[in-house]
């Protein structure tokens, strides 16, 4: 199965196909992750509000090329600090959970690993090392904008996008909620919107499922 046949078989929790409950949205953006057009963008940015399924879309189509074996130089995640980063894994644990007719060859050997037939995802903190020398088929950057304005991430961030090109075809994918103008990442996001090599996606206001009163 194609990644994008995988991704349309992924079950949430409730049982229900993620392709069935996302919107027009969140489809297109997983379409541009998981495109296989070699002159399709490979780096793709994602903006959303929070409480937006930025994870669960991201964990979902990173399942969907583990399981379809496409990442045999494993992928790696990225998040400001180690909680976050399981949360990426959490959400991958909870769809093979909820897949288990094609997610069955996937295990979770610990917190911030999950295997399927000799491929690999890991997540990591933002200040950890050892990016400069990875090769990787999909880099992950979870909420960007909370990434602390430190030495050591500036530097993990430098090392994660300069590792990209190290494999040809690698994706490389950031997702964050929205920041403030003073921190690095919106150089990063402004950098992202004027050139050809991004994908950019923002979709602006909160996410249609949550209730008004609530938001209010």
């Amino acid at each position: 199965m194609t990644p994008l046949a995988i991704l349309g078989a992924l079950r949430l929790p409730s049982g229900e196909r993620w392709v069935d409950v996302a919107t027009e949205e969140q489809v297109a953006d997983a379409h541009a992750i998981l495109d296989p057009d070699p002159d399709a963008p490979r780096m793709v940015l994602l903006t959303r509000a929070r409480g937006f399924s930025k994870s669960t879309d991201l964990g979902a189509c990173a399942l969907a090329l583990l399981i379809a074996g496409d990442l045999p130089h494993g992928a790696h995640a990225w998040a400001s600090d180690l909680d976050q980063a399981r949360i990426l894994v959490d959400s991958m644990r909870e769809l093979a959970t909820a897949s288990a007719d094609v997610a069955a060859a996937v295990s979770f050997p610990s917190a911030y690993r999950v295997e399927c037939r000799g491929q690999m995802i890991e997540a990591r903190a933002s200040d950890a090392g050892g990016a400069f020398g990875l090769r990787s088929d999909l880099l992950m950057v979870d909420e960007l904008a909370a990434w602390p304005s430190t030495p050591s991430a500036l530097t993990t961030w430098e090392a994660i996008v300069s590792t990209a090109p190290k494999v040809t075809g690698a994706r490389f994918v950031a997702i964050t909620s929205a920041g403030t103008p003073s921190h690095w990442s919106h150089g990063v996001v402004k950098g992202a919107r004027s050139s050809d090599a991004w994908h950019v996606s923002e979709i602006a206001g909160p996410a249609p499922w949550i209730d008004p009163a609530s938001l209010e």
